[in-house]
């Protein structure tokens, strides 16, 4: 009979191991489960937080060529103002204000992102007023000029024509 007991409870022992067994497995099982499942979830929000910050940054990359490209053509339009090579310098500065208008909106709400635009575009109306004043100068200068030019014509013709009568003595 001893030998019978001892079996039943080396039976109920080693049933015993096996559910600690299958206990410790499983759980063991769970955790490897679980530590995989977070990575998954970790590296899928990771990438698509790092693919919308690619996307946001690509935006600002896209808008910055955009601006330097108007801040080019503003610059170009500007370097014409008060030359000989534009006829219409009224419509050339209402053109420069539509696009300083223009760069303006680009600039929208990411004057954070774009400061030095954003500085330019506020300087533009200063330049501008720069140079409209330069303008009505410039234009004050030609009348000037040729006011002289006809003063001068016309004190040649009286100088000729007093210089005509010998009489008045103004001979050179």
């Amino acid at each position: 009979m001893n030998y019978l007991n001892l079996k039943m409870q080396n039976a109920k022992e080693i049933k015993r191991e096996l559910w600690k067994f299958i206990g410790y497995f499983i759980v063991l099982v769970l955790v490897a489960f679980f530590s995989i499942f977070f990575f998954v979830l970790s590296y899928t929000r990771q990438y698509e937080h790092t693919k919308s910050k690619i996307l946001s940054y690509n935006e600002v990359i896209n808008k910055h060529h955009l601006l330097k490209g108007k801040l080019d053509t503003l610059y170009s339009l500007m370097s014409k103002m008060n030359t000989e090579q534009v006829s219409n310098n009224l419509f050339l500065s209402n053109m420069i204000l539509n696009n300083v208008q223009d760069l303006r909106r680009t600039i929208g709400n990411d004057s954070i992102n774009f400061q030095h635009y954003y500085y330019l575009s506020a300087k533009l109306d200063s330049l501008m007023f720069v140079k409209s004043n330069i303008s009505q100068v410039e234009v004050k200068r030609k009348m000037v000029l040729d006011e002289l030019d006809e003063c001068q014509r016309q004190n040649g013709r009286l100088r000729q024509t007093l210089a005509l009568d010998p009489s008045r003595g103004f001979g050179n």
